[in-house]
């Protein structure tokens, strides 16, 4: 620092840059006392061998900047990594973070990652409530998202989705200029449930008695039921009743008939429940499990 004052412990030296013979040397000793310097102002803290990659703003707001990365390379480089300190222990332990929600202990949130032997981890969150250990609410594992400390294979919730589709009506069935052709499901892991319905055209009909619907899934190896309506051209309503047979994604459609004693389906058909035209609508409802 020519032309600066380095004060160390009561030495001062007019020059820093040429000191060799009393005092600190330009290389190795060891220095006592504090280290005072002027002229120097920082608001923060940055890391300017990478453009300011670290930095905590007056605010005391930590960002961490580097170069665009997508979720094809983000493991390899990720805006931040937390490693185990041993780099070389693949062991079990616990790599996360903690959302403290109060300056007391033992409040707020944690989450990470699960180590195991041979990588094979889940990510875990917690909620602490005057608790270090916490009480775990969720964890992802390798079969899906489970809750509440569970960590069976055949509890985890391993998909969610919902969508529109067209159904294909078959068998004897004839859509035709059908006015309405619609169908909404929502699958919860395997459970699927299914809502449709179809408005009559000039063109629409039912030739026979093996009328069909189709599924968005594949059925289980079990037959489910779903419960609906025919509607005779905004007049009279039939109850209709769904059947899906095991291993299709397909269902017939029925008419539920009731007497005294009993009820029992019949085929759909071109005069069952009544003689289809135009205007003539069909809605209904099935909940099953897919295969």
């Amino acid at each position: 620092m020519a032309g600066g004052k380095l004060i160390s412990t009561g030495v001062e030296f007019p020059d820093a840059t040429t000191q060799t013979t009393s005092g600190l040397p330009l290389t190795g000793g060891t220095m006592t006392g504090a280290l005072t310097t002027t002229g120097f102002t920082s608001t923060g803290i940055d890391d300017n061998a990478t453009s300011t990659a670290i930095t905590i703003d007056a605010s005391e707001m930590v960002q961490i900047s580097r170069s665009d990365s997508n979720h094809t390379t983000a493991f390899t480089s990720p805006h931040l990594r937390l490693a185990q300190s041993d780099a070389s222990t693949d062991t079990t332990g616990f790599v996360g973070v903690t959302y403290a929600a109060s300056n007391v202990d033992g409040y707020g949130w944690s989450a990470g990652a699960v180590r195991s032997t041979g990588g094979n981890s889940d990510f875990v969150y917690k909620r602490h409530i005057a608790d270090q250990v916490g009480t775990e609410i969720a964890r992802f594992t390798g079969t899906g998202l489970c809750f509440n400390g569970d960590t069976a294979a055949a509890n985890a919730l391993d998909d969610y989705e919902t969508g529109t589709y067209t159904p294909t009506w078959g068998g004897t069935f004839v859509v035709g200029n059908a006015t309405t052709n619609t169908a909404t499901y929502v699958k919860v892991g395997d459970m699927v449930t299914v809502s449709f319905e179809l408005v009559f055209g000039s063109t629409t009909a039912i030739t026979g008695t093996a009328a069909t619907i189709s599924m968005p899934f594949t059925n289980s190896t079990r037959n489910a039921y779903g419960i609906g309506n025919y509607l005779d051209t905004g007049t009279t309503h039939y109850v209709a009743r769904f059947e899906l047979q095991a291993n299709v994604a397909y269902a017939y459609l029925h008419q539920l008939v009731t007497n005294a004693t009993y009820s029992q389906a019949s085929n759909v058909s071109t005069n069952t429940p009544m003689t289809w035209t135009t205007g003539d609508t069909i809605k209904g409802t099935i909940t099953y499990k897919a295969a």
